[in-house]
């Protein structure tokens, strides 16, 4: 498995936590999580991620390549 280039979270954490705050969707919710994770801990991997979020790692995936692809409004979505 390649690089992640977390380096393309635009984000920052302070932001990421308080959309976390403001929404009320559990799936949202997980997708804001799983950005937070991936931007505050350089180490982890998606496979790790998965087992910190109540989903699958093809989820995990298709959201992180949503987000890598379009950004964080299309990971909202």
């Amino acid at each position: 498995m390649g690089k992640l280039q977390r380096e393309i979270i635009k984000e920052n954490k302070e932001y990421l936590e308080n959309l976390l705050k403001e929404t009320e969707n559990k799936h949202i919710i997980y997708r804001i999580q799983m950005l937070i994770f991936l931007k505050t801990n350089p180490e982890i991997k998606l496979t790790e991620v998965c087992e910190l979020l109540p989903v699958s790692y093809s989820t995990i995936a298709r959201w992180w390549n949503d987000y890598k692809k379009e950004g964080l409004n299309k990971l909202l979505e």
